[in-house]
């Protein structure tokens, strides 16, 4: 599960270009560890793909960034609380 998981957090950094993406680690209100990613869509929206660290399953959330680096910055910019609150508010990834 774990290499799975880590093959989709690698796809994700491919898929956004040379330079890749930032990837935050924090952990939830339940001490679980999760990665955040910048990721865009095939039609172009960008969204937030939080990614467990163990088990579990992906989670994503649409953003209203315009661009991978308006939302790279405000991925950078959140702290922990923030990330926590954006991880409730998303959904499962779909597949």
């Amino acid at each position: 599960m774990v290499a799975y998981l880590t093959g989709i957090l690698t796809n994700e950094i491919e898929r956004l270009g040379s330079g890749g993406s930032a990837v935050r680690r924090f952990k939830d209100s339940e001490g679980e560890e999760w990665d955040a990613v910048v990721g865009r869509s095939s039609w172009g929206g960008v969204y937030l793909l939080f990614i467990p660290v163990e088990e579990g399953s992906v989670r994503q959330m649409a953003l209203e960034a315009q661009e991978v680096r308006e939302a790279e910055r405000m991925l950078a910019g959140a702290d922990d609380g923030e990330l926590v609150r954006l991880l409730g508010r998303s959904r499962p990834r779909d597949p």
